[in-house]
């Protein structure tokens, strides 16, 4: 399955998620995140769960 890096209360979680349609430009999740995650989509290589990040700029 396919998994994803969320923050969850500045803490690295990582979590499996369920897609549906893809198109050019986005991904539909069925399942696997929550209300209020951030998705980690940069510096993912050197993240592991349960580290403690900060987000210095969001898209």
């Amino acid at each position: 399955g396919k998994k994803v890096f969320v923050l969850r209360n500045g803490k690295v979680a990582e979590v499996s998620i369920t897609t549906g349609i893809r198109t050019e430009k986005s991904l539909e999740v069925l399942s696997g995140l929550q209300v209020g995650d951030t998705v980690l989509t940069t510096g993912i290589l050197q993240l592991r769960s349960g580290m403690e990040v900060g987000i210095s700029k969001m898209k």
